[in-house]
């Protein structure tokens, strides 16, 4: 008997190392997988690269035509066998026009990225991808969070009388690179150095200021810490913040906007939605729909737009603070990690999740607030937790989707994040998609 008992401790033993070990590998995986994903945009920026070398040849197409009437008839048309090498630098110029959207890739241009592309990591790329495919809802935590995608977030603006010819200053941490925002390098700046960018509203012309740098061009300046995790860059008067700065100005609204790029996970680091001593499983819920919201307005596009970003840092968006308020909030970072890359989705797609601070004891449907049918998760729900009774605060909020104070409640009674998400948002279903 004894023996017996010691048999099976022994599997239980051996059970639980598997199991461990097959989480680690679990982990590896998906940190493999982000790494090939960051090698793929390598790739496709060498692609772009190539694509520059021939863009000029679009200019041929004219004498391009002409030699291919050549090639139809050559007797009739025998003045043009002259333009054959017209020709083939347009074929050349048409075969890589695919690859001209590659620019956005600019980021990645860097060996080190290259690194990632070998067998290795890309077997396990094809692993994690077909287990996140068939597994929805794996939600293990990452430590590597700048390979999630990127939002762009207005910041501040300026009109011409709010500057006065005063200079924008933006000083970085770690070393950075002030670049044109189609990638061009205009200077290399060292860790704790200030750069003064000035926009001539009437010129349409930026000039940039810093040690050994004295520039000026037309197009918007973006800068960009070497280091992304650790580089943060400080905007006189405005914040802190994690990723790029950029400075571009916008000619449908005449303003000069400073943009926040950076890695949506980081983003939602800095959230101004809740309370640092909120209940954790509400910060979770709540960083799920930020994140989620944040994400579907990338993938979507909004007004925001033609003027070089997606969101705001305020309530017309959602409230964001960057690094600034990241360093004061620490159990919302730990919540937004437990979380990370965890989406809302409703028949496998992203989900837009509205939220708002209170009801007035009923949530109300997206169609009941702005008339379309098409959100279906956005239902009325009796939200009795999440009543406000002042009528005057009750009066701002849309009602719709997520209630603020009836999740903090419920999580207050013992509901989970998951709970708590599907039960204000009908019918959708939570997947990791990084």
């Amino acid at each position: 008997m004894k023996r017996k008992i010691l048999f099976i401790v022994i599997a239980l033993f051996m059970l639980i190392g598997t199991l461990s070990i097959a989480q680690a590998a679990s982990q590896d995986d998906a940190l493999l997988y982000r790494r090939y994903s960051r090698y793929l945009k390598y790739e496709k920026y060498q692609l772009y690269q190539e694509y520059k070398k021939v863009k000029q040849y679009k200019n041929y197409k004219n004498l391009a035509q002409r030699y291919r009437l050549y090639k139809k008839n050559s007797k009739k048309y025998s003045s043009f066998a002259q333009y054959k090498d017209e020709y083939d630098k347009y074929q050349k110029y048409k075969a890589k026009k695919k690859y001209a959207a590659y620019g956005k890739y600019a980021f990645f241009n860097d060996d080190k990225y290259q690194n990632y592309g070998t067998a290795v990591y890309k077997a396990a790329f094809t692993r994690y991808k077909n287990g996140t495919q068939t597994n929805e809802g794996s939600l293990s935590p990452s430590s590597d969070y700048s390979g999630s995608p990127k939002i762009k977030v207005g910041i501040n603006s300026y009109k011409k009388s709010d500057l006065n010819d005063k200079s924008i200053t933006v000083k970085v941490n770690k070393s950075s690179q002030v670049r044109e925002n189609d990638g061009a390098v205009l200077g290399k700046i060292p860790t704790d150095t200030e750069i003064r960018i000035f926009f001539d509203f009437s010129a349409k012309e930026y000039r940039v200021v810093s040690v050994n740098l004295d520039k000026k061009t037309s197009k918007p300046i973006v800068v960009v810490p070497d280091n992304q995790d650790e580089g943060v860059c400080t905007v006189t008067d405005v914040g802190r913040y994690r990723g790029n700065i950029e400075i571009r100005f916008a000619s449908i609204t005449k303003t000069l906007w400073v943009i926040n790029e950076l890695p949506i996970e980081y983003y939602v680091w800095g959230m101004g939605e809740a309370s640092n001593s909120s209940p954790v499983e509400y910060l979770k819920a709540l960083s799920i729909a930020y994140r989620t919201y944040g994400y579907w307005k990338v993938k979507n596009g909004t007004s925001y737009s033609k003027e070089g970003f997606q969101v705001t840092d305020t309530g017309s968006s959602q409230v964001y603070g960057g690094y600034s308020r990241e360093n004061n909030q620490p159990n919302i970072v730990a919540a937004a990690k437990a979380t990370g890359g965890t989406l809302v989705k409703y028949n496998g797609e992203i989900a837009i999740t509205p939220y708002c601070s209170g009801t007035d004891g009923k949530t109300k449907s997206w169609d009941d607030v702005w008339g379309s049918k098409n959100y279906p998760w956005c239902q009325s729900v009796d939200d009795p937790l999440g009543k406000i009774t002042d009528a005057n605060t009750r009066s701002g909020n849309h009602m719709v989707g997520l209630s603020a104070t009836g999740a903090l409640n419920y999580a207050k009674q013992g509901w989970d994040y998951e709970k708590i998400l599907k039960y204000y948002y009908q019918g959708i279903s939570l997947a990791r998609d990084w």
